[in-house]
């Protein structure tokens, strides 16, 4: 029904009812599309709560003498139905603490059972900001982004300033963070090569955007914020310019995407949910050209989501020349943009090791990636 768009309540009502009757028949990663299904529809309470319940099952009966590369593939699909049920609005506490319990007594594998912390009360402790090793100009702002920088440094994980032009791995280009982020720490070598942890990375950002990026120097650390990211407790936050002036009562963006392979991603009509939130914070004109400065934080995860979503309601990223239409890309030479997205992650807020809310900052103005 989400792919073709059906909307119709007593449709609905009658496939929760047949869904729920053959869940237990379901494979799990049957389960992780029903989920993310019932995510892009109209949210059904019992369908939620028959998906949370059949999930916990498979939990409590999980064999722990499985291989390493079937249990990353097992909590991969956890970790997408936890996300699918927060994004929805439907994520039960009792559930989440099953998911997160199930990854305290397994361990990132079944050869290391201890890996994980013990589970901590989801409370806020303390908000803490201690940039590191940062260039930053007289207002405080990041600067001189040529280079990584390690932004806050944690015993098993950290956050690092990804400059324009660099690729957090993958090897595409020559720049590679996944190379600098093994000289910085060779201790925790063995995460940063096993490419099934993505080198250690909790996300991603595109090459010519900058921004801060988290990091697990252990396959503990690694498991654990990949659960807070699921769970809505990693908060990502974006400086962008875009072309035109945005309206100020538009407050997000809640339109479906569509990719595939190296293909641009498509916004609007079928496609996996996805949720941009945005607040205006200023209209500029340079020279002839319209632009609106604006922040934004993500509730999903998407290829290239901030950049096709303002695409799609008409204020392309500034010097975006994928989704920018040539007659716009213009107006970027004469802004003399420098080769780089104008989008940057200045903000990210997570736990620490102890359940503690940390938060690592990178300011940028537009002087900045503007020449």
């Amino acid at each position: 029904c989400a792919t073709l768009g059906i909307d119709n309540e007593s449709i609905m009502v009658e496939l929760t009812s047949q869904v729920a009757a053959h869940m237990p028949r379901f494979q799990l990663e049957e389960l992780v599309l029903l989920a993310w299904g019932a995510a892009s529809s109209r949210p059904s309470l019992r369908l939620f709560a028959d998906i949370q319940e059949e999930v916990s099952k498979r939990i409590r009966g999980f064999a722990a003498s499985c291989e390493s590369s079937t249990w990353i593939s097992f909590v991969e699909s956890l970790l997408s139905i936890l996300w699918a049920c927060k994004l929805a609005g439907q994520m039960s506490v009792h559930f989440e603490l099953s998911v997160l319990q199930f990854l305290d007594n397994r361990g990132s594998n079944p050869e290391s059972p201890h890996m994980f912390y013990p589970l901590k009360p989801l409370v806020v402790e303390g908000c803490l900001h201690r940039p590191r090793h940062h260039e930053r100009d007289e207002g405080g702002q990041a600067s001189g982004m040529h280079e990584p920088q390690t932004i806050l440094d944690l015993p098993d994980r950290a956050a690092v300033l990804k400059p324009p032009g660099w690729e957090v791995h993958n090897s595409n280009v020559e720049q590679q963070l996944a190379s600098w982020v093994q000289t910085l720490w060779p201790q925790s070598t063995s995460i940063f090569h096993d490419r099934r942890l993505n080198s250690g990375f909790i996300h991603r950002l595109d090459v010519p955007s900058s921004g801060l990026i988290l990091v697990a120097k252990t396959q503990q650390a690694y498991f654990d914020m990949q659960a807070q990211l699921a769970a809505g407790h990693i908060v990502r936050e974006y400086t962008v310019f875009c072309h035109g002036w945005v309206s100020p009562s538009l407050a997000e963006i809640r339109v479906s995407v569509f990719w595939r392979d190296e293909a641009q991603t498509s916004a609007g009509g079928q496609g996996k949910p996805s949720l941009t939130m945005l607040e205006l914070k200023g209209h500029f004109l340079r020279g002839q050209a319209a632009i609106s400065s604006i922040t934004c934080a993500i509730m999903t995860g998407r290829r290239h989501q901030i950049r096709s979503h303002l695409a799609h309601i008409g204020h392309p990223v500034i010097c975006d020349r994928m989704y920018a239409a040539s007659a716009t890309l213009l107006h970027d030479h004469y802004l003399q943009t420098r080769s780089r997205h104008c989008l940057h992650r200045y903000r990210l807020t997570f736990k620490d090791s102890a359940s503690v809310f940390r938060q690592a900052c990178a300011p940028v103005t537009m002087g900045a990636v503007l020449s």
